[in-house]
């Protein structure tokens, strides 16, 4: 991973809320696509993200991606 992925990931994970809104998120999708592709990749999948995730599914979208499946956990007591 590059230096300055690296040094966003850890200043994001210090202070989550000031780096919200900001493109972050592209542009470290962008960074992992680019290194998937330039291995050979053509397809990807980000899965396990919440179904009430807005944030991480609407910066996919814009980015192409599209929901191709959905897991659902239910809970009831035993």
């Amino acid at each position: 991973m590059s230096t300055f992925v690296e040094t966003i990931t850890e200043d994001a994970r210090r202070d989550p809320a000031s780096f919200r809104g900001k493109g972050i998120d592209a542009l470290l999708y962008r960074h992992i696509w680019d290194n998937g592709r330039a291995k050979g990749f053509d397809w990807a999948e980000a899965g396990w993200i919440l179904e009430d995730n807005q944030a991480m599914i609407n910066g996919l979208n814009r980015m192409g991606f599209e929901v191709y499946k959905t897991y659902r956990i239910y809970e009831r007591p035993i």
